[in-house]
């Protein structure tokens, strides 16, 4: 006997080993469930082609950085930390500029009402 108590009964090592095997087993099993409602849940909310409230947001900031037509890459909906206000994560791709400064994609946060919009850090 290996002396290993689990649940008030001593395992010989077999049976130890056995333990393991089926905890890693279930360990495996629930991160597989997590990734893949995580998942779901994540492709039916960015799910395209973006229309509505928050692309007319979308639009009317991109233009301001000089991209008329950016590629959505994602639009996440939350709430904000302290007033959970409804808003959105925006992810954009194009050719964004600012005076001296151009990137390829800009992210950003908004409201959903469309008051307030502030840069990603």
């Amino acid at each position: 006997m290996d002396g290993r108590v689990v649940l008030g009964v001593e395992l010989c090592r077999a049976e130890w080993k056995r333990v393991l095997r089926v905890k890693r087993l279930l360990i495996l099993l629930m991160i597989a469930f997590l990734l893949i409602t995580l998942g779901c849940s994540t492709y039916a909310q960015n799910k395209g082609p973006f229309t509505g409230p928050p692309m007319n947001l979308v639009q009317q900031i991109s233009k301001r950085y000089g991209e008329s037509h950016p590629e959505v890459i994602r639009i996440n909906t939350d709430l904000t930390d302290g007033t959970h206000q409804p808003m959105f994560l925006v992810f954009l791709k194009g050719n964004f500029s600012k005076g001296n400064l151009k990137a390829a994609r800009l992210e950003f946060s908004i409201l959903a009402n469309g008051s307030k919009a502030w840069a990603r850090a």
